[in-house]
């Protein structure tokens, strides 16, 4: 067997190390360091975060040999793996100051912007570092939610709907991402909600805003925002020529209906919605499946399938979509 993975967690926050026991029902894993320290083939190796109160729990926890408060502090330490969870303010400087031998797996956003994202990406090509980004969707194994699967299932699709909240750039660049895995690549984008201290959430860099995508292939796609105050999912509605899927509880389960002669109308056909039944995806595993593509690629040559430039084409997105809300809602090409 080979050695394992020597990694470090920059940031060990609610995504490197929080646990929710309801979630642990749906996510076989549910944060980094869980995954580490289950996986054959990565090693927990250091911990930095900024906040000492936190780290002296962190060290009667994890047990991992060193825990510091500074980047500073690893000196002449090198890793064959970095996690970068923080919040995406300094990624730059932050991997510019590490030592890292193979990968570096990014929370996301890369960066609070694209010319950013773009030099640390630089960075890792020259220094030969693979960078893989934790938009865990495109792990998900679900097969209906392949591109040819999905349209074998309900045909040609006539249009698609998306329901989401918790900020743009924190939770609607999964389901951004997510499409353009199935619909390919973004043409243009326009915000329908005008930037305002009601449109922000959680920082000043995040927003739920309500726009349209229009992908090459032709489609439209419309995202509106709700409040997670009063209850939270994210939803995405796909009507097919011949039958209709919907994805709803943040992706854990889907719904399939097909089509049969109108109950009603004579000489039309209807959703069988009454035979329609709920489904469990994959999607519970697609977190511990990005570090498994991550080892693949490091081991065995294989393609990430979530590397920093597709994550930036997303970043790239956004971008777009808040220029367009801050600019009297024009449409603007990506």
């Amino acid at each position: 067997m080979r050695e394992k993975l020597t990694t470090v967690i920059i940031g060990f926050g609610k995504i490197a190390s929080g646990y929710d026991k309801k979630m642990a029902r749906y996510f076989e894993f549910q944060n980094h360091a869980e995954i580490i320290k289950n996986h054959p083939f990565f090693e927990l190796s250091a911990i930095v975060d900024i906040d000492e109160k936190k780290l002296k729990k962190v060290e009667q926890k994890w047990k991992v040999p060193l825990v510091l408060n500074s980047i500073k502090k690893l000196k002449n330490q090198t890793f064959d793996v970095a996690v970068i969870s923080t919040g995406p303010e300094d990624r730059y400087n932050i991997v510019k100051s590490l030592s890292v031998k193979k990968a570096i797996l990014f929370e996301k956003p890369v960066s609070n912007s694209v010319v950013e994202s773009k030099k640390i990406s630089n960075f890792c090509k020259k220094n030969k570092i693979l960078a893989q980004v934790n938009l865990f969707r495109r792990a998900d194994k679900t097969k209906l939610f392949e591109q040819k699967q999905l349209k074998k299932k309900i045909g040609n699709i006539q249009s698609v709907f998306v329901i989401y909240g918790g900020g743009i750039r924190n939770n609607g660049i999964h389901i951004i991402d997510f499409l353009r895995k199935i619909l390919g690549e973004v043409k243009t984008v326009q915000s329908f909600t005008n930037l305002s201290s009601k449109s922000k959430v959680f920082n000043k860099h995040d927003f739920n805003l309500e726009f349209l995508l229009t992908f090459d292939c032709g489609l439209s796609v419309f995202f509106k925002s709700i409040d997670f105050n009063f209850y939270r999912d994210i939803y995405i509605d796909f009507w097919g020529e011949n039958g209709r899927v919907e994805i709803f509880q943040e992706g854990l389960l889907y719904k399939l209906s097909k089509i049969r002669n109108h109950r009603a109308i004579e000489g039309y056909r209807e959703l069988n919605l009454d035979d329609s039944r709920v489904r469990s995806s994959k999607l519970g595993r697609s977190y511990y499946d990005i570090y498994e593509n991550m080892k693949d690629a490091i081991f065995n040559n294989q393609k990430l399938i979530s590397d920093i430039e597709n994550a930036i084409k997303s970043e790239k997105i956004i971008e777009a979509i808040v220029y367009s809300a801050s600019n009297n809602k024009k449409k603007v090409n990506v």
